[in-house]
């Protein structure tokens, strides 16, 4: 097929000897191999250099040609109307044998092409230069062509040009295998970090059980109280590290999304007399610090289900953000009756407010509270805190 002009180059049946192998083959191959770009589509990135090359050099055809075992492959090709051929009629696999391009200004005249079909056929091969694609190992892959039907010279600087335009190509085979390398890297990476989270999820679970049944064996009221809290505070956790892992691509996660599902989770621990509101900007952050916001959202919540809405108590609790200059504010409150007084001494020796403390110091925030007329919590911390991955 004829991709973009020029008089199609015809490929003929005609078998010659085939030329010489790389003295170095079966390495030349895997590296080849390595590039995962045999029999792939044609790109516009390739076609645009061995366009270039064929202006350059005011030729009729351009190929890019990469040899197989017992085929050459064009990745790029203009006016050849094959997309491989067997190695038989290649003229590039001279080519690779030499760092150096190859100039046949007359290819009736040389012996490596004389009687090769490419030349003797009704569409006649005159002219040929190629540059080898010499990879990073110092293997070629194949070669940048250009190729007439007349014969003719090439001044110094369009044989630099077409050096120039083969390392061009070089690179962008290669850079397809560093890409492909980065993604698997970052596959095993995913994974590595899915399967600890999901040990780190269940051996939070673990514990909690373990917690559960030692709070079975204690006589003293305020020690199972504690062991109770403690128990009940390592199954939020292992609840909420699998909601943050479901809802990230492993690194970052949205605010809001975390907010509302946690929230969603958490309010069954509201009664059902009590409104959730929420209105939390989306904004990206670092996956591992939403544990934190998780923790002091789920002790905001079971601190206004504790003390705020007694005897039947209809109320409203209300989840808002905002971010400004860089700095994020979250301020939860409800309109209860102000948790009871229970805030300065919650404030002074409460561990949930110590968590609440840590989790805060863990953004890099600062928080304000007044449990009067209704409680309000407001968290404020640098955006760009919790953004590193």
């Amino acid at each position: 097929m004829n991709r973009r002009g020029g008089e199609p180059f015809l490929v003929r049946d005609t078998v010659t000897a085939s030329p010489p192998k790389h003295p170095d083959e079966l390495v030349r191959l895997e590296r080849l191999y390595d590039l995962g770009v045999l029999d792939t589509e044609a790109e516009e990135r390739f076609d645009d250099l061995t366009a270039l090359a064929a202006q350059i050099c005011d030729t009729l055809h351009d190929l890019v040609f990469l040899f197989d075992a017992e085929r050459q492959w064009f990745k790029s090709h203009r006016g050849l109307d094959a997309c491989e051929t067997d190695l038989s009629r290649s003229v590039c696999s001279y080519t690779i044998l030499s760092p150096e391009v190859l100039v046949i200004e007359d290819t009736t005249k040389d012996p490596r092409t004389a009687t090769n079909p490419l030349v003797t056929g009704e569409i006649l091969m005159r002219f040929y230069a190629g540059a080898p694609l010499i990879g990073r190992d110092g293997f070629a892959y194949g070669a940048l062509c250009v190729i007439d039907t007349k014969p003719r010279k090439l001044t110094d600087d369009q044989v630099r040009a077409l050096e120039r335009l083969a390392a061009q190509v070089v690179a962008l085979l290669e850079a397809g295998v560093v890409i492909r390398e980065r993604e698997a890297a970052l596959e095993q990476a995913d994974t590595l970090k899915a399967e600890i989270d999901h040990r780190v999820a269940n051996s939070l679970q673990q514990v909690a059980v373990l917690l559960r049944l030692q709070a079975r064996h204690i006589v003293d009221e305020k020690a199972k109280e504690a062991v109770e809290l403690a128990q009940l505070r390592l199954e939020a956790i292992s609840s909420f590290h699998r909601t943050v892992s479901s809802l990230s691509d492993g690194y970052r996660v949205s605010l809001r999304d975390v907010i509302a599902r946690l929230s969603g989770d958490l309010a069954e621990i509201l009664p059902a007399r009590v409104k959730l509101e929420q209105d939390i900007p989306d904004v990206q952050m670092a996956a591992r610090s939403a544990t934190g916001l998780a923790l002091i959202l789920n002790e905001f919540l079971a601190n206004s289900q504790k003390y705020a809405f007694p005897d039947d108590r209809a109320g409203t609790v209300r989840l808002a953000g905002s971010v400004e200059d860089g700095i994020v504010t979250l301020v939860f409150s409800d309109d209860g009756i102000g948790w009871q007084g229970k805030l300065p001494e919650a404030r002074s020796s409460g561990i949930g407010m110590r968590v609440i403390e840590a989790s805060v110091e863990s953004l890099s925030g600062e928080m304000d509270m007044s449990g009067e007329g209704g409680c309000t919590m407001k968290i404020s911390f640098p955006l760009a805190a919790v953004q590193f991955v």
